[in-house]
Protein backbone atom coordinates (compact mmCIF):
# COMPACT_ATOMS: atom_id res chain seq x y z
CA UNK A 1 0.00 0.00 0.00
CA UNK A 2 1.21 2.95 -1.32
CA UNK A 3 2.24 5.74 1.90
CA UNK A 4 0.73 9.14 1.91
CA UNK A 5 2.18 11.70 0.84
CA UNK A 6 1.49 13.65 3.96
CA UNK A 7 4.36 11.50 5.13
CA UNK A 8 6.73 13.36 2.76
CA UNK A 9 9.29 16.24 4.13
CA UNK A 10 9.38 19.96 3.44
CA UNK A 11 12.00 19.24 1.50
CA UNK A 12 10.98 16.40 -0.16
CA UNK A 13 7.62 18.39 -0.91
CA UNK A 14 9.87 21.57 -2.16
CA UNK A 15 12.11 18.97 -4.55
CA UNK A 16 9.10 17.42 -6.25
CA UNK A 17 7.68 20.75 -6.67
CA UNK A 18 10.89 21.30 -8.89
CA UNK A 19 11.14 17.98 -10.57
CA UNK A 20 7.64 19.13 -11.68
CA UNK A 21 9.08 21.91 -13.75
CA UNK A 22 11.25 19.27 -15.60
CA UNK A 23 14.43 20.73 -13.62
CA UNK A 24 17.54 18.17 -13.44
CA UNK A 25 18.95 17.02 -10.66
CA UNK A 26 21.78 19.14 -10.87
CA UNK A 27 20.27 22.38 -11.22
CA UNK A 28 17.99 21.74 -8.18
CA UNK A 29 21.26 20.57 -6.12
CA UNK A 30 22.38 24.22 -6.78
CA UNK A 31 19.48 25.95 -5.97
CA UNK A 32 18.87 24.00 -2.90
CA UNK A 33 22.58 24.47 -1.97
CA UNK A 34 23.05 21.09 -1.80
CA UNK A 35 25.45 18.31 -3.87
CA UNK A 36 24.04 16.16 -6.37
CA UNK A 37 24.26 12.96 -4.06
CA UNK A 38 22.76 14.50 -1.56
CA UNK A 39 19.82 15.25 -4.29
CA UNK A 40 19.65 12.22 -5.29
CA UNK A 41 19.43 10.39 -2.13
CA UNK A 42 16.04 12.57 -1.31
CA UNK A 43 14.72 11.62 -4.79
CA UNK A 44 15.50 8.01 -3.78
CA UNK A 45 14.08 8.37 -0.49
CA UNK A 46 10.45 10.34 -2.18
CA UNK A 47 10.58 7.35 -4.46
CA UNK A 48 10.79 4.28 -1.74
CA UNK A 49 7.78 6.49 0.43
CA UNK A 50 5.53 6.79 -2.78
CA UNK A 51 6.22 3.76 -4.38
CA UNK A 52 7.06 4.72 -7.92
CA UNK A 53 8.98 4.01 -10.15
CA UNK A 54 10.90 6.78 -11.57
CA UNK A 55 10.50 10.70 -10.58
CA UNK A 56 7.78 11.30 -13.25
CA UNK A 57 5.79 8.36 -11.30
CA UNK A 58 6.58 10.04 -8.18
CA UNK A 59 5.37 13.89 -9.77
CA UNK A 60 2.11 12.30 -10.76
CA UNK A 61 0.97 10.28 -7.64
CA UNK A 62 2.28 13.25 -5.27
CA UNK A 63 0.14 15.88 -7.57
CA UNK A 64 -2.79 13.41 -7.48
CA UNK A 65 -2.66 12.84 -3.82
CA UNK A 66 -2.67 16.56 -3.33
CA UNK A 67 -5.70 17.41 -5.09
CA UNK A 68 -7.80 14.92 -2.79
Amino acid sequence: MRQSTSELTARQVQILKELEKGKLYKEIAEELGISTGTMKQHVHKILKKLEANNRIEAVIIWRNNERV
